[in-house]
């Protein structure tokens, strides 16, 4: 299969020895965290990359300008007791809110413009919390969600994290007046980039027939019909290894008011919607996706 994510180092602005160093300056390192959790991960060797990664997230927000909002977010975490358990509050939080760092980070290196930072804050009823640019010049609302659970069963923080995607879908303008997207930074043991069901599931549930053709039934449409404001949901996960990487998949709402282009993406596999027929733009993630390469759109 071809490869589609992209290398870490391609999004990197520092390197890894001033990245490590800007994480400690900035969140602090060992006992200067409460958590037992966050003590390990911010000193154990095998933790290294992820501090590197989290280091260049908070330099891309220095030079942006919204540093001081994350840091005002994640620095009161340290004073806050926590376990060694993979699912430790006080890690799961700190996950949270750097979580639309992390979103900026990906999209800024992969030829998105910046925009603005939580441009909706103080308004009731919407929460934006990136405008940023397509490649194309479009500006785009972002919901960022990093739900979930490390520590628990794939089924049990699958369920969290669509029920994340349901929230985000209530907090994003409606009705759109421009593309809007829900990116997802899972919490979860096992990268979502490869299991593309979790987020499928919001077209709808296909079927598949004798002579292997697949369809997705009026009756089994999912709640994408009723989120036209919504154009689609965007995975990414930090595939941790020797070539670290990040994965992208994107979910196209086939039903949105402001459609999203594939090209906006480069280093996602895309599943889109043209005429009624769904394919993977770049090949599919997961051979299991409920949407194989020409399944069709029941009108």
């Amino acid at each position: 299969m071809e490869r589609v994510a992209i290398s870490v180092t391609e999004l990197h602005l520092l390197s890894d020895e001033d990245a490590i160093n800007n994480f400690d300056s900035l969140l602090g390192f060992g006992e200067e965290w409460k958590s037992e959790l966050m003590q390990y991960r911010t000193t154990s060797d095998f933790q290294a990359d992820w501090k590197i990664e989290v280091g260049n997230c908070l330099e891309r927000a220095r030079r942006l300008g919204f540093l001081p909002d994350i840091l005002r977010d994640v620095q009161p975490e340290r004073g806050v007791p926590g376990t060694r358990d993979a699912g430790d509050v006080v890690h799961r939080n700190v996950t949270q809110r750097l979580a639309q760092a992390a979103a900026c980070h990906y999209f800024a290196g992969t030829g998105w413009g910046f925009g603005r930072w939580e441009p909706t804050r103080g308004c009731e009823d919407v929460d934006v919390d990136l405008e940023l640019c397509a490649p194309d010049g479009q500006v785009v609302a972002i919901q960022v969600k990093a739900s979930g659970t490390l520590g628990l069963h794939d089924s049990v923080v699958d369920a969290h994290i669509q029920a994340g995607i349901r929230k985000a879908a209530k907090q994003l303008p409606k009705p759109a007046s421009r593309p809007a997207l829900i990116a997802v930074l899972a919490q979860r043991d096992w990268p979502l980039y490869a299991s593309p069901s979790v987020v499928e599931h919001f077209i709808g549930g296909t079927v598949q027939y004798e002579d292997d053709s697949v369809m997705l039934p009026v009756h089994d449409r999912g709640e994408f019909t009723g989120w036209t404001h919504v154009s689609g949901i965007v995975v990414i996960d930090h595939l941790r290894g020797a070539d670290s990487m990040y994965g992208c998949v994107v979910v196209q709402n086939p039903w949105a008011d402001y459609p999203v282009e594939p090209s906006w993406f480069p280093h996602a596999r895309v599943l889109s919607c043209s005429n009624g027929v769904f394919a993977w733009v770049r090949g599919t993630p997961n051979p299991e996706t409920t949407f194989p390469m020409g399944t069709r759109l029941a009108r």
